[in-house]
């Protein structure tokens, strides 16, 4: 079905899914990849909505200089390097031989066993960061 609601999702899920699949765990962990899924819990987006509070969309960490989206927090910032690198290992010790997307980080492309580790890793990674404040309670 095309329909234009819900079409800036499909970049995150392009095929839907069974919903129920990606929600594994704990719900504040469950919380914090909905909000990553959603994309609205990060610079680019709050600076849209809330330009007093978050006067730039980019990345806080200022040698960095780039838009803060969801991939680029969690795959491509330079500041979260040595969060990353334990998120990282964890992903590879869950799912070996597959490539690290933000498809696979947040569940959407990753086998069905392995989505509670992943999801596991990637809540530690926000709270890690401390990105993680930033989330409505």
């Amino acid at each position: 079905m095309d329909c234009p609601r819900g079409a800036h999702l499909r970049s995150v899920l392009p095929t839907p899914v069974d919903t129920s699949d990606l929600w594994t765990g704990p719900r504040p962990r469950d919380r914090l990849l909905c909000w990553l899924r959603l994309g609205s819990a990060l610079n680019s987006f709050l600076h849209g909505v809330f330009p007093r509070q978050f006067p730039s969309p980019h990345c806080p960490f200022a040698a960095c200089g780039g838009v803060e989206t969801v991939e680029h927090f969690l795959l491509r910032c330079s500041g979260y390097a040595r969060h990353r690198a334990t998120m990282l290992h964890a992903v590879h010790a869950a799912c070996p031989g597959r490539i690290v997307s933000v498809d696979l980080l947040l569940g959407a492309s990753a086998p069905s066993g392995a989505r509670s580790a992943i999801g596991d890793a990637v809540a530690h990674f926000v709270v890690a960061t401390r990105r993680s404040l930033l989330l409505p309670r």
